[in-house]
């Protein structure tokens, strides 16, 4: 019997052929790819509303201070940068090394 847990591998595939009796199983060495939901955590839109709070009492801020502000890693809080930015919340001003995030006006 195939074990339901299968650490993130793909699941086999099980093949029964009748003319020659036998049974055929194939594994797959490829690692099963993590499914992406839109299902954001508490933690995620608590991180959201600290860096738009930070933002509107700073101004406009690099993606490093921001990270230490609020205390995640910056590749992290990167990410909630760029949904933010998807989401029309934020918006940059300049490029590179010189990025700075800043609040939306409506």
């Amino acid at each position: 019997m195939i074990s339901k847990e299968l650490q993130g591998w793909e699941a086999p595939t099980v093949e029964e052929q009748y003319a020659p009796d036998r049974t055929i199983l194939t594994l797959a060495f490829t690692e099963k790819q993590a499914e992406k939901t839109n299902h954001q955590t508490t933690k995620t839109i608590e991180n959201k509303k600290l860096i738009m709070e930070f933002l509107e009492e700073k101004g406009s801020s690099k993606a490093r201070e921001i990270a230490e502000h609020i205390g995640l890693s910056s590749a992290r809080t990167r990410v909630i940068l760029s949904e933010l930015m998807e989401s029309g919340e934020i918006q940059t001003e300049g490029n590179g090394r010189s990025r700075a995030y800043i609040r939306k006006r409506n």
